[in-house]
């Protein structure tokens, strides 16, 4: 038998080893945790927190069909400090866990201790088991019985499992939520290079020589930063498509993204899009249920101008109907999808919430809604703004469960848009709520008050067109020029015109880097510095976000424009204002950026 045929074997009989699929029964479970002295909460303050990321990692990995993970958190000195077990067990020391956190803020900790789980959650989901393997294949009986040279194709073999494992581990802790860029470079700290010196100051351990040189480990992950922000751009311009409506493209992009990092940001932001195009239909089927009352979400309120997307439609009852079913049933696949990737992303389970209330499904609603206020009871750093937001759909829900079996839920309602109201007084959906329920109870008087403070926070969209009808508020036509206010685009924007020279030299001007692939057969073009984004499709402009000049406030600008089209609210407290042919990225009353865009 020759050398080469010998080493070959000698992989496959790893292989067979490592790989064979194992679903560990209930028994050999309580018998694998018995050989470990479990690390409690009573013994560790932080047991709980990592408890709770080990979840966030789970949703967002592959789990292999053959075992379900499970955390067992250990004060035994064991070797290596971080491994998995066929059981399905991910195996974690005090020690690890101390390295982890060692004088860094508790969200690099966190950070750190998600990508030691996605790392080992990669080996369960490949049924890499390499760890006994390596062990076995390392004792003394074996090292007399190996060649030297299969001993190094071995330990090669196992330290490319572990670089595969750190790509897999990155991938997953990123798509749960965590900024995995802080394991590479914290106040100039490399935590690989932190757990190497730790792991071999205490004990020069065993499994070290299988495990590759830190150095190689954050160089792998660096390039793999660089590939995800290559990805992420196409990720950005579905928000930016999103943003200004055009909800068609936008899906392209996005489905784009899905495909590679399936993550719960890009299952939310498709359940938006769906969630838009069924408020499309709801407005025209059954305007009044659409328009009643004020959910809060994180999405789009329309007025009822014409659309920017130019969504075709018969005008019928019953095909509106259709449709509408069809979106806000793919709007609330989409937002379970988010939610099962992250089971602590709030605005998942708020916009699910709405979605679910939209479809009749009250019961469903109120489930999410209960589920969303139990996790702002275990979490302490909760804006008050999102618990502000579920008590407000849980209001909506309430009284539209209680109508469907004649039961009036309206004093419970009221009683949750004050909560609402106490936790977040900015927050202008339950003003609005209030004052519809007010009129349905005939308190009029209290109907009037709570749309003029809803006007007071919220005095743009349909909604608060409304809000003026029912104040009988007019105001005067006027001549509008919003070109004289924002000014024309930097790189121009050409209806139907392939970029010409003008353009390019435009481009050139102001240095911008460029980006360049291609989704569905489509050339996508970006252009890229800190003050601009410009976003090019088969070499036609679509969209160009720059900074605003003007040193004047909203307050003064917006007295010169007419109603927005659009108005979309995000979690980080900045309002995008979509008119005809531009958007205003508002925060706290300043006009910060500006969106031209094609129609």
């Amino acid at each position: 038998m020759n050398s080469l045929f010998k080493q070959c074997l000698f992989v496959l009989i790893v292989s067979l080893i490592v790989f064979q699929p194992i679903c560990a029964k209930p028994n050999e479970l309580l018998n694998e945790q018995s050989k470990y002295h479990v690390l409690t909460e009573t013994d560790h303050f932080r047991v709980p927190e990592i408890h709770k990321i080990f979840k966030q990692v789970v949703a967002a990995a592959d789990i292999s069909s053959n075992r379900v993970p499970w955390l067992m958190l250990t004060k035994d000195d064991v070797d290596p400090w971080v491994f998995c077990l066929k059981s399905g067990a991910v195996v974690i020391s005090q020690k690890a866990i101390d390295v982890c956190y060692q004088n860094v803020d508790n969200s690099v900790g966190d950070a750190r201790i998600s990508l030691l789980i996605g790392h080992e959650l990669a080996h369960l989901a490949k049924d890499d088991f390499w760890e006994q393997s390596a062990f076995a294949f390392s004792s003394p009986k074996q090292k007399e019985t190996s060649s030297n040279a299969m001993s190094d194709l071995f330990e090669n073999v196992m330290k490319k499992k572990e670089l595969k494992a750190d790509e897999y581990g990155f991938f997953y802790s990123s798509l749960a939520g965590f900024d995995v860029q802080l394991v590479l470079d914290y106040q100039g700290e490399n935590f690989f290079q932190q757990l190497e010196t730790h792991m071999n100051h205490d004990v020069p351990v065993e499994s070290n020589c299988y495990h590759p040189p830190a150095d190689l480990r954050t160089q792998t992950l660096y390039n793999k930063i660089i590939h995800f922000q290559k990805d992420l751009d196409i990720f950005n311009n579905g928000i930016y498509l999103y943003q200004v409506g055009k909800y068609s493209a936008a899906l392209n992009f996005l489905n784009a993204f899905k495909e590679k990092y399936p993550g719960r940001a890009v299952f939310n932001t498709l359940g938006l899009i769906h969630y838009e195009l069924a408020m499309d239909y709801l407005r025209k089927c059954k305007p009044q249920k659409a328009e009643q009352f004020m959910l809060a979400t994180i999405v789009d309120t329309r007025t009822r101008a014409e659309n920017l997307r130019g969504v075709q439609g018969s005008r019928t009852k019953k095909p509106d109907e259709h449709i509408f079913k069809i979106h806000i049933e793919a709007a609330i696949d989409h937002f379970k999808m988010s939610k099962k990737k992250d089971p602590f992303y709030l605005p998942a389970r708020i916009n699910l919430s709405s979605a679910l209330i939209l479809a009749d499904y009250y019961n469903e609603a109120l489930t999410v809604l209960n589920e969303a206020l139990s996790i702002t009871k275990e979490k302490n750093d909760v804006p008050p703004l999102l618990t502000a937001q579920i008590k407000n759909n849980l209001a909506i829900a309430r009284y539209r469960d209680g109508l469907k079996i004649d039961v009036d839920l309206s004093s419970l309602a009221i009683d949750y848009l004050s909560q609402a109201i106490e936790l977040y007084p900015k927050i202008p959906a339950p003003y609005y709520n209030l004052a519809v329920l007010s009129g349905i109870t005939e308190q009029y008087n209290d109907t009037n008050e709570y749309f003029q403070q809803f006007l007071a926070f919220d005095a743009t969209g349909n909604y608060a067109a409304i809000a003026e009808n029912a104040l009988d508020i007019t105001h005067t036509n006027k001549q509008y020029y919003p070109l004289d206010i924002i000014g024309p685009s930097p790189i121009p924007l050409k209806q139907y015109q392939y970029m010409d020279a003008e353009t390019d030299q435009k481009i050139l001007t102001y240095k911008l880097e460029h980006k360049s692939y291609i989704i569905d057969g489509h050339v996508i073009d970006t252009y890229i510095n800190d003050d601009m984004y410009v976003l090019c499709i088969n070499r036609v402009v679509q969209l160009v976000d720059c900074l605003f000049e003007s040193q004047k406030n909203f307050s003064e600008i917006k007295v010169q424009l007419q109603s927005p089209v659009r108005v979309l609210e995000t979690l980080a407290g900045i309002k995008v204002l979509v008119y005809e042919n531009f958007a205003l990225k508002i925060f706290n009353n300043q006009v910060v950026r500006v969106i031209h865009f094609r129609l």
